[in-house]
């Protein structure tokens, strides 16, 4: 076996989050295998869940990939997930209040303008839902109008993503 034909066999193979991000120049080289772009505090198991280990197959922690371009939004959602062939659009962050719903509806906000604008390829994999998982405790009435404007942009509130 030459070298070459050794290197092929130990390079794991790209899967369709992997090339669209590579063909998507805000996020271009910011794929990494597994659960490895999410921040440690981030992939607690308390937070984030699956069925099977093996089926995580990448990750892109968009904010900070896309933190120096220039966009119309001053907040950006914070990661997308591929499991098992299928896009997760994961989110961590605080549901402590009424106030914490129009931080991450302008996210979400954020998320659809770039998908669209700026990342054809990767919406083409999947443009929802969007996964708020609160950090801590959730003071979020699911009767608010709110409640109702998350759920009218594709948002879906809970205690742990479960990819399955």
């Amino acid at each position: 076996m030459t070298r070459q034909q050794r290197h092929e066999k130990e390079m794991p193979p790209l899967t369709p989050l992997a090339v669209a991000v590579a063909d998507t120049p805000d996020v271009a080289g910011c794929y990494q295998v597994g659960l490895q772009a999410l921040e440690a505090k981030d992939r607690d198991r308390s937070l984030i869940d699956y069925e099977n280990p093996n089926k995580i197959q990448g990750s892109v922690y968009l904010d900070k990939a896309t933190e120096k371009c220039k966009h119309p939004f001053p907040k950006r959602w914070d990661y997308v997930i591929e499991y098992d062939n299928k896009i997760y659009y994961y989110e961590p962050h605080p549901a402590s209040g009424g106030d914490k719903i129009d931080e991450v509806c302008g996210k979400a906000d954020w998320l659809m303008w770039w998908l669209k604008n700026n990342a054809p390829k990767i919406r083409t994999l999947g443009s929802g839902p969007f996964y708020w998982i609160h950090t801590g405790k959730c003071n979020i009435d699911k009767n608010s109008q709110q409640y109702k404007k998350l759920l009218d942009k594709g948002v879906k509130l809970g205690s742990r993503l479960y990819m399955k």
